[in-house]
């Protein structure tokens, strides 16, 4: 064994593209559906990961540290199995810890971009002219199933899970895998400095921003504070005509009624600056 190729396919109650793949990994509800997996150059299979035990050769792939994993935005899959594979317990800690260094993988979308060619990939597959390209009618079952198709009683998601959904959405990862393998073959891997800069930005990514949460909320206190001052004021000032000074229709009606001329965007945006 050389290299795995992995896909995934999830679902959850947030909005992915709002919150980002942290916070979604996070969320309670945020589940894997399925994978599809390949070794080298073998034919993808399908785990269904709401049902089934990880396999054993791709277990034996994840343990074996000369095996590099490969998948089209790779983050997606690596942070995957790092949050979320460790609050449903799916991925076993054993492997969730051999997967960990970023040394074991290869980011397709990556190398594509880094030679000029399109990031996502189905539009790599297209810019490249692949034999196979990217399914668009199982991407379609695959934006219905990522989401719920209503709530319970208790606010619980319930899901698009049919087994014959399941099942087309496992074709859909399938040749998602198929196409990820033929993007390998044809992009190069990332230059020994572009490798480094892409771990920067992985381990940047991962860490995330320090933030001191005193601080924060003794802002938000003090801006409500103020905020609440400088309401009461312009209520004084403008008889109660104005409460708050979020109110700008209000405060442009006010000042034109006592004959001020309000300058207008271009206006201030011909007005020369002062230099030094």
């Amino acid at each position: 064994m050389t290299c795995a190729h992995f896909d995934v396919e999830t679902r959850s109650r947030i909005d992915l593209r709002k919150c980002g793949q942290y916070r979604y990994f996070g969320d309670y509800s945020s589940q894997f559906i399925l994978g599809a997996w390949s070794i080298d150059d073998d034919y993808p299979q399908v785990w269904n990961m709401l049902r089934d035990p990880m396999p054993k050769r791709f277990r034996e792939a994840a343990l074996e540290p000369s095996v590099t994993f490969k998948a089209h935005n790779v983050s997606y899959e690596r942070v995957g199995i790092a949050i979320m594979g460790a609050r449903t317990g799916v991925i076993p800690a054993d492997v969730r810890k051999a997967l960990k260094p970023l040394t074991r993988w290869s980011c397709t979308a990556a190398r594509s971009a880094a030679i000029g060619l399109p990031r996502s990939l189905d539009s790599v597959a297209k810019a490249l002219k692949l034999p196979v390209q990217k399914d668009e009618e199982g991407r379609r079952l695959m934006l219905k199933m990522c989401r719920p198709r209503a709530l319970d009683a208790a606010g619980r998601p319930l899901w698009h899970e049919h087994p014959q959904q399941i099942d087309r959405l496992g074709e859909y990862c399938v040749v998602d895998v198929l196409t990820e393998q033929a993007v390998d073959k044809a992009v190069p891997e990332l230059t020994e400095f572009e490798r480094r800069v892409w771990m920067l930005t992985e381990s940047m990514n991962d860490r995330g921003v320090m933030v001191d949460d005193a601080f924060v909320v003794a802002a938000i206190l003090a801006i409500d504070e103020a905020e609440s001052d400088l309401n009461k004021r312009i209520g004084e000032i403008s008889n109660g005509a104005v409460t708050k000074i979020t109110q700008v229709a209000k405060l442009k009606s006010g000042w034109k009624n006592k004959g001020w001329k309000l300058p207008t965007k271009t206006a201030l945006a011909s007005t020369p600056s002062k230099a030094g």
